[in-house]
């Protein structure tokens, strides 16, 4: 939703981990990463060059991201990644992320704001035939109330038909906490569902401080649906004969007293489900934030 990066000297003004009305918030310094230590064991460790942008991301798995900037300062920077493999030019217009190349100058994906309010509207992925729109709400803080996704089969340049769907509704309440207090954008940790039709790595977006929205959800409910898997013997199969799946993750925070986020719980919803670790943030020795 805003723009790419945080600016170096910024302050933002704690709401402590809800949205208590009632305090007076006071300003805080962003908290710069050091990395993720996920609940799956692949934890994700975030490097940083002399400008204070993100230079590296880490996965404990073994993969390796690096990010090279250019022409920051100008109307048109870029961001080159590599992970070793394959390379991708993230092309920036505004501060925010518009355009996907890959190293060859093929276009990936490309992304569309809202012109007046800059709210993310849609992602169009035309190497994965895929495409991404979002629904906000809110009066002066907008949030993605709900998301549709689709991926297509094609011939050549037609589509054909539809391959999968899925269907995405963000819940907030007064547990939501802020999502500007650190450095990295968390939500495509806690619903990689958000960013997934970019064609970007989930950590990469989170590093870049990319498509980041203002509080973060207690909930995301998730429907599937396989236009290529369903058969008769399915039990979640709908009245056409595709498969339908619907999953419910209920999220909670352990935030500190001034609303910094120590680590993130994730459960199914069911009743007495118990909830698990996702990801503990831990935060490098001083606060700051990329230069501008």
């Amino acid at each position: 939703m805003k723009k790419i990066l945080l600016a170096a000297a910024m302050l933002v003004f704690a709401v402590s981990c809800n949205w208590d009305k009632g305090k007076e918030p006071k300003p805080l310094s962003v908290k710069r990463v050091d990395r993720l230590v996920m609940g799956d064991g692949n934890d994700v460790a975030f490097d940083y060059d002399a400008d204070g942008y993100v230079s590296t991301v880490s996965y404990a798995a073994g993969k390796s991201i690096s990010l090279e900037y250019e022409g920051f300062g100008t109307g048109f920077p870029v961001v080159t990644v590599n992970d070793g493999t394959s390379g991708q030019i993230i092309k920036l217009n505004g501060g925010y992320i518009r355009s996907v190349w890959s190293e060859d100058n093929v276009q990936i994906s490309d992304l569309e704001y809202n012109v007046n309010y800059g709210y993310l509207q849609s992602i169009r992925n035309n190497a994965d035939n895929a495409q991404s729109t979002i629904n906000w709400n809110g009066g002066y803080i907008l949030l993605p109330a709900s998301q549709v996704s689709n991926w297509s089969d094609s011939d050549g340049n037609i589509l054909t038909g539809p391959v999968l769907r899925k269907d995405i509704i963000y819940v907030y309440g007064n547990s939501s906490p802020f999502n500007f207090l650190c450095n990295i954008n968390l939500l495509p940790f806690i619903a990689e569902e958000y960013t997934e039709v970019t064609g970007i790595d989930k950590a990469v977006v989170a590093g870049l401080g990319a498509m980041r929205t203002y509080y973060l959800p207690v909930a995301v409910d998730v429907t599937t649906t396989d236009y290529k898997a369903g058969t008769e013997d399915d039990s979640d199969l709908d009245a056409t004969g595709n498969s339908v799946q619907t999953v419910r993750r209920l999220y909670t925070y352990d935030c500190d007293n001034d609303g910094y986020i120590n680590a993130v719980y994730v459960s199914d919803g069911t009743e007495n489900a118990e909830s698990e670790l996702l990801f503990e943030v831990v935060y490098a020795t001083a606060a700051g934030t990329p230069a501008e």
